[in-house]
């Protein structure tokens, strides 16, 4: 049976070294919306029509990585972005609307089932604390170790118990009513791939975070650190620090 046109198509480019595989092929990606029909995490062409009504609110994220909100009354495709500088990376949409998918503007920093974070993360400095209070073994990101900071659950008090899995090493924490977070105990070295335990006192269950720590980039964006994150693993506080930078974009 001859091959069809397809099937010869296919081959043809392959030989010649080229991408069979379509692009992701959109220029813009929501980080926040009151729009149901724009969730965080949906895909946005250039020429896509958008129509918001009175009173919405898109905030879009631009392959380059700028930031930049669209309000209603709004029709039309979404405007051209200032900064076309590829300053963010060639996957920007592509990785943040995976990273995003299936959050909405109302659960900032409410990832893995944590109801306590969507109150409580409010600041860059929250979104980039080390977690101490959220389960399921995240990846937890810090760009400047000696001035590193954790956060936890303010609705429990006492004191709690971290220790390096990697020296052994352990420090104790002690948390006020309605404390937030705060700096990382010095007598505890902060080392990339080491894997830390958090246990408040009379816990059965610990916390258990990998650390990672990353080369900080002068003058970077809060948008560029989340997507350095993001690209290490630490998707709960990526996540967390764009949410918290579109509350107040543009």
């Amino acid at each position: 049976m001859p091959m069809d046109l397809v099937t010869r198509t296919l081959l043809a480019a392959a030989a010649l070294g080229l991408a069979v595989a379509p692009a992701f092929a959109a220029d813009y990606v929501v980080v926040e919306s009151s729009v149901p029909g724009l969730a965080a995490g949906t895909a946005v062409a250039s020429d896509q029509a958008l129509d918001l009504g009175d009173n919405a609110r898109v905030v879009l994220l631009s392959a380059s990585g700028q930031m930049m909100t669209v309000t209603g009354p709004f029709k039309g495709p979404p405007p051209a972005a200032k900064d076309t500088a590829q300053t963010a990376g060639g996957d920007t949409v592509k990785l943040v609307a995976n990273l995003l998918a299936g959050h909405t503007e109302n659960q900032l920093g409410a990832v893995r089932g944590v109801v306590w974070r969507a109150d409580a993360v409010k600041s860059a400095a929250d979104a980039l604390a080390v977690d101490a209070s959220s389960g399921d073994e995240p990846d937890m990101c810090v760009f400047e170790p000696g001035a590193a900071e954790v956060i936890h659950d303010p609705g429990h008090a006492g004191a709690m118990t971290v220790q390096s899995m990697s020296t052994g090493a352990e420090a104790k924490l002690q948390w006020e009513k309605d404390m937030l977070r705060q700096p990382w105990p010095a007598a505890l070295q902060l080392t990339d791939g080491d894997i830390l335990t958090f246990v408040p006192d009379g816990a059965e269950q610990a916390v258990t975070v990998t650390i990672h720590v990353l080369p900080p980039q002068d003058g970077a964006s809060d948008v560029e650190r989340a997507l350095q994150m993001a690209r290490a693993g630490c998707d709960d506080q990526a996540k967390s620090l764009l949410m918290v930078t579109a509350k107040s974009a543009k």
